[in-house]
């Protein structure tokens, strides 16, 4: 994916009628870093195979270009900046083509086994404070403060199948009130992924 340069936007002066009006700046800008590895085998005696591997990092101000206000602070765009909602730190891609061994007769000759899998890191995503009371604010999804000394321990520890429903760590946040937090955008990174696809084509 290819990340995408957006518009930030902050709410001024009321227009006509009293209904607040928009100004757009295109002040935001978005950073792809990556290193990429691939290793193929060409079909051969009977399989194939072709690996992929990225290490990658990147950072923007928001990564949806449809929408045109930022989240948090809308007066200060900068605050916003952090990983892209589709960074993935880690992804290797795995295909390949095995033609089995069967042979003799026309019901088992001729099959080959066939898949796809790819694993991955989990991807960011952003602690919103529920409790903020900041009515004289234009907002949308205000973050908390994280507390002090918190900054390693934002989720819990453990398997992730027995932490489903704590995979945060309550006690890292705390409302920031009437004030936006401190917490960045996109500071938690999920669970890794996988997901493997097989097949027997003839």
């Amino acid at each position: 994916m290819t990340p995408v340069t957006g518009c930030s936007a902050a709410t001024t002066a009321s227009g006509g009628a009293g209904q607040p009006s928009n100004t757009l700046y295109s002040n935001a800008n978005s950073i792809y870093n990556s290193f990429q590895a691939s290793l193929q085998k060409r079909f051969n005696r009977g399989y194939m195979y072709n690996l992929n591997y990225t290490f990658s990092k990147s950072l923007d101000t928001f990564s949806d270009e449809g929408q045109f206000q930022i989240e948090h602070d809308q007066t200060r765009p900068y605050l916003n900046r952090g990983l892209s909602d589709f960074h993935r730190k880690h992804r290797f891609v795995m295909s390949g083509t095995w033609d089995l061994p069967f042979r003799g007769n026309q019901v088992v000759e001729g099959w080959s086994l066939s898949g796809i899998g790819t694993l991955q890191s989990g991807r960011p995503f952003t602690v919103v404070d529920g409790d903020f009371s900041g009515f004289l604010f234009e907002s949308s999804n205000p973050r908390p403060n994280l507390v002090a000394a918190s900054h390693e321990d934002q989720t819990t520890s453990g398997p992730v199948s027995s932490r489903v429903d704590n995979y945060l760590n309550p006690d890292a946040f705390e409302s920031s009130g009437p004030y936006f937090g401190n917490l960045g955008r996109n500071t938690i990174i999920g669970p890794t992924s996988g997901e493997w696809t097989w097949w027997c084509p003839r």
